[in-house]
């Protein structure tokens, strides 16, 4: 091979997997590679990403040999090592000096971010030194992880260490992501990160773009350079309040980050998220979009849980598997089910037994999730019952007391041990409906405790209460507590048949027949199958959720998404939002706010009608093809999120008098106590004048007996006369130019304002402060060049109402400019109001005329 393709040629990834899948082959085939399991033959070799290539080696005296087959593949191929830019990176826990031990094998994990999991010995003449598992760790081009003998000296002050000619190093990067086994070399350098995060969205705040687009821009093109590095080097949470802050600024406010201009927020930052045809605007929630990608490898790690059959295991799934085995005797894969992230007050998966930041990231991962649940019948208990998990297992739910937040009668000693760990209101909540793991915190941490067959040989053999036994030797035998803590007679057994308690009956029962079985004289029963299976083919096909309202969707365990994984982490959002939704309904059609009527207490026929804003919503996006930016004005309004001081998301703010003088005047105090006082959204988009005149314009072609309600246009319901495909747009047009006015206005105001403030100023200074004192500060989003007051002679309210008719009319236009859409038009003809089809062609009608006053 003489010349290969152009550097960014679209082919080149795809002819490179030729020699990517040779070259794997040849290492294969010269058993180059580290065995992750001393009892199995299969050995971890490379892991590829297109054409970045990682070797695994067991220790510095393989390095020649490496060399020699990589050398043969280049005589073969014509693709040669650069040895100047290979880098060997150790991986484990390294000897402070040299000596002879056995080679051992740092297990690295496929995916970069994935901590190693312990080192095992491939001599069996000598054991081998645990490898590090508290940080992640890989190893760069031909990795060598060395402890063996053949580890040279280590080289002086400044000068680089080299092996058989390859530099020998103590970081590395793949795929931008930093390796080391030294953990202060393992942060990233986020100050960069988010240096060119800040550049990016300060390129989008300056395009014309929609909240939608802006949205959608920050998250494709601002953040997801951010949140690869968070899925594999971990959240910073500083990091993460910072970006959602920056994008809430660019999103909402149209603000870059560095701008010093002050803006009235108008959608709090957890309603950015959602896509827009449930009323979201399309931003991506950051924390749980990576949660959401922790909890896709935890899922796949538990439907890891020790499978022979599959003939080639993801290395980083081994690696895991064998080092919370040795972590703990209850530690599987398949623990990932019921752990409960740390940060959220729970405690440690095993109590005193604090897992690596890296792992415990990964294994607790989906307790971000609602629980998981059942979501077929699981089979009769039987023999199976006997070698059952009793951690990590969500078919055990705990007891009506447990789930409720309740605690059992605690019996404490005086060195303040109980039988039961009292557990916070939260952290119940958290772990409500996820197994008996964080239920029974003391006995969670025995080593003897993992099956139910283990209760209940444990149950059988417990001592009375007061007997003279030997109570140490019982706890040794059957419990082995690994934390440390003294276990007293009284509240340990109290502890036990607490456990016992929370075992289904028919369980419990299937586990003593066969424990019964296996006592008695005679042939022996037939055997239990292992825990592996039983978690293999009994508890993790029944796996997974039913999504919220619905008892028909549910996303099995296997399936899970990143996507889904986002989604099931907002369902607070969600509920917020379906609120709000049903306050803009309630408004629309008149009815009292849910503070004072409840749902269920408004008449049916009202009732019914709540809740059918969200499918309007979804049927406006995707059924009207037009620019996103006509559609901001409804999404917002359907939320009060327009910012306007004193509505639902900034009550305590003083309400700002509207232009047209009907609106927020009298001070704050008097309009706080007054009990028919509209809301800033109902005046603005109903009562105004500027509301007004647009609803003119459409009374005036409207072919029905009665002018348009509000709930006609504030839930795009159409009138009498007029085809719903074009009542969508002209709804929206219209709410997006009585916002046009509005600014306007506000803007003409404030100007008006601010002049005579300035000319106050020079006649008299004590006028000035007076007129400061009661000046607003420019807190909205109307930029300076919008602060222009009207000519002289010229009303202010009708010019903005004239604004706002003009661009009601501009909008329609534009649209009809458009064509004919292809689908949900057919019923539009020649006669239709204000936009019509004639001939094929979209007409629009002729706006109304308008008179200003002198």
């Amino acid at each position: 091979m003489e010349a290969g393709v152009r550097q960014g040629c679209p082919l080149a990834p795809l002819l490179y997997l030729f020699v990517a899948q040779a070259l794997l082959c040849w290492l294969q085939k010269q058993k180059v590679g580290i065995r992750l399991r001393p009892d199995r033959e299969e050995l971890a070799t490379a892991f590829q990403f297109a054409d970045d290539t990682k070797v695994l080696l067991e220790s510095d005296a393989k390095v020649p040999g490496f060399i020699a087959v990589m050398d043969t593949f280049g005589r073969a191929t014509g693709q040669r090592l650069n040895l100047s830019k290979v880098e060997l990176l150790r991986v484990g826990c390294l000897p402070a000096a040299p000596g002879p031990a056995a080679a051992v094998a740092g297990a690295a994990p496929a995916v970069p971010g994935m901590p190693a999991a312990p080192a095992v010995p491939v001599a069996p003449a000598a054991p081998a030194a645990p490898a590090a598992p508290d940080v992640p760790a890989a190893p760069a081009a031909a990795a060598a992880p060395t402890t063996g003998p053949a580890a040279a000296a280590a080289p002086g002050p400044g000068v680089q260490e080299q092996l058989c000619g390859l530099k020998v190093v103590t970081a590395a990067t793949a795929l931008s992501v930093p390796f080391s086994s030294d953990p202060t070399r393992l942060r990233l350098d986020w100050t960069a990160r988010m240096r060119e995060a800040r550049r990016r969205l300060r390129r989008v705040a300056h395009l014309g773009l929609s909240v939608f687009g802006r949205a959608s821009a920050a998250s494709a093109y601002c953040t997801s350079m951010v949140t690869w590095h968070m899925e594999h080097s971990g959240l910073p949470d500083d990091i993460a309040q910072e970006l959602e802050r920056l994008v809430a600024r660019v999103v909402d406010r149209r603000l870059a980050p560095d701008s010093t201009e002050k803006r009235l927020t108008g959608i709090p930052t957890e309603l950015l998220y959602g896509h827009p045809t449930t009323g979201g605007f399309g931003a991506l929630p950051i924390r749980q979009h990576v949660r959401g990608r922790h909890a896709t490898w935890a899922a796949r790690l538990a439907a890891h849980d020790d499978i022979p059959a599959a003939p080639q295991p993801q290395p980083w799934c081994v690696a895991y598997d064998v080092y919370l085995r040795a972590h703990h005797p209850s530690l599987r894969p398949s623990s990932t089910l019921t752990a409960v992230p740390v940060v959220e007050g729970a405690g440690d998966i095993i109590p005193s037994h604090p897992l690596p930041e890296d792992t415990e990231r990964t294994v607790s991962a989906l307790g971000w999730l609602p629980p998981v649940q059942v979501l077929t019948e699981a089979p009769e208990p039987g023999a199976w019952c006997f070698t059952a998990p009793l951690w990590g297992n969500p078919l055990l739910t705990p007891s009506p007391a447990a789930a409720s937040g309740e605690q059992e009668e605690e019996d404490s000693g005086s060195d303040g041990e109980t039988a039961v760990e009292p557990v916070p209101a939260g952290v119940a909540r958290r772990t409500q409906g996820r197994g008996l793991d964080y239920r029974h915190r003391t006995l969670r941490a025995c080593a003897r405790l993992v099956t139910i067959g283990d209760l209940v040989r444990a149950h059988a053999a417990r001592p009375p209460a007061v007997a003279a036994v030997d109570w140490e030797g019982w706890l040794r035998d059957y419990l082995a507590p690994s934390d440390g803590r003294r276990r007293r007679r009284g509240p340990t057994l109290a502890a036990l048949q607490g456990l016992v308690g929370d075992i289904p009956p028919s369980w419990w029962s299937a586990a003593q027949a066969h424990a019964a079985q296996l006592a008695s004289p005679g042939p022996a029963p037939v055997p239990a199958p292992s825990t592996s299976e039983v978690v293999r083919t009994t508890i993790m096909p029944r796996m997974g959720w039913k999504l919220s309202g619905s008892e028909t969707l549910k996303v099995p365990l296997a399936k899970l998404s990143v996507r889904m994984a986002t989604s099931m982490q907002l369902d607070d959002v969600a509920t917020r939002r379906a609120d709000l939704h049903e306050d803009y309904e309630r408004a629309a059609q008149g009815l009292p706010p849910r503070a004072v009527v409840r749902r269920e207490d408004l008449p049916a026929a009202a009732a019914a009608t709540l809740g059918a804003i969200r499918d309007t919503l979804a049927r406006l996006w995707q059924k009207v093809r037009w620019e996103r930016r006509h559609f901001e004005t409804l999404w917002r309004l359907a939320i009060d999120a327009v910012p306007l001081p004193g509505n639902s998301h900034m009550p305590l703010a003083r309400r700002e008098p509207c232009g047209c003088g009907q609106h927020g005047h009298g001070g704050a105090a008097v309009e706080a106590h007054a009990a028919a006082a509209p809301t800033p959204r109902q005046h603005h988009f109903w009562d105004c004048a500027v509301a007004k005149a647009v609803v003119a314009q459409i009374n005036a072609h409207n072919p029905g007996p009665a002018p348009i309600s509000q709930a006609q246009l504030w839930l795009v319901q159409a009138p009498p006369g007029f085809q719903q495909c074009v009542w969508d747009v002209v709804v929206m047009a219209a709410l997006a130019a009585t916002e046009h006015g509005r600014v306007r206005l506000r803007g003409m105001t404030r100007a008006a304002a601010a002049l005579r403030i300035q000319t106050a100023a020079a006649a008299a200074p004590e006028a000035a402060v007076a007129g400061a004192a009661e000046a607003e500060p420019d807190l909205d989003e109307i930029p300076p060049t919008q602060l222009t007051p009207p000519q002289p002679g010229v009303n202010p309210v009708e010019l903005a109402c004239a604004r706002a008719v003009a661009d009601f009319w501009s909008r329609l236009m534009q649209f009809a400019q458009l064509g004919v859409p292809q689908k949900g038009w057919d019923g539009v003809d020649a006669t239709h109001p204000i936009l019509a089809v004639v001939n094929g062609e979209m007409l629009c009608a002729m706006p109304q005329a308008m008179e200003l006053e002198a």
